[in-house]
């Protein structure tokens, strides 16, 4: 939980990840990776250019131990994705 720009790690949560497309530009990414540098967060990041991306980028976060995921705004990603990734990680 976020609570005045501190984070509540009482969870254990130590690690954050996000589906960003490169093509969208940096001004997501960056805010986030400033964010999680600032909570003291591990920050990995996966990109999909492209839907047909999408597998490879959940199976990779999957590897990586990746329980959830942020997905970043763009017009190539669409809003099911997020229901691919849980529908991946099931």
């Amino acid at each position: 939980m976020i609570n005045a720009g501190r984070a509540d790690c009482s969870s254990g949560l130590s690690r954050v990840a996000i589906l960003w497309d490169p093509t969208s530009g940096l001004v997501q990414r960056d805010a986030v990776k400033q964010a999680a540098s600032s909570m003291k967060f591990e920050l990995d990041i996966f990109e999909a250019r492209r839907s047909s991306e999408f597998e490879k980028a959940f199976s990779d976060a999957e590897q990586h131990g990746i329980k959830a995921m942020i997905i970043l705004s763009s017009p190539l990603i669409p809003g099911n994705a997020m229901i691919e990734f849980t529908s991946f990680n099931e």
